[in-house]
């Protein structure tokens, strides 16, 4: 049985690159981020595999789509290097951002504030 699993990579000046067939063919994600970015963490919600974020050089990325498309979260994190992203695996809707510079954020509502 043919079994293909979706997976995205971040890179550093590269954007994001999906692969939807285990990793045999890659495609750059032009939708939503700009695909130059630096991309230093993604993470994937622990109950929705669908549902990812994204730190970029910019802010943070949330991909409803498996990685397919993105959408910038309006934060006060906007313009700042994200460097690190962690989801509670309990309480899903908080996630914590480390930034550059040092700071450590933090979302109870799945990043709307």
């Amino acid at each position: 049985m043919d079994h293909n699993v979706t997976m995205c990579v971040g890179t550093l000046g590269q954007g994001i690159w999906r692969s939807t067939d285990s990793g045999n063919t890659w495609v750059r994600v032009r939708q939503g981020i700009y695909t130059e970015s630096a991309v230093r963490a993604l993470v994937v919600h622990p109950q929705d595999p669908s549902m990812m974020y994204a730190g970029v050089d910019d802010g943070i990325y949330r991909s409803t789509n498996q990685g397919e498309s993105w959408e910038r979260l309006d934060s006060p994190m906007n313009d700042i290097p994200i460097w690190a992203l962690a989801i509670d695996p309990v309480h899903p809707n908080i996630i914590f951002a480390g930034t550059r510079p040092a700071a450590l954020f933090r979302s109870k509502d799945s990043g709307k504030t």
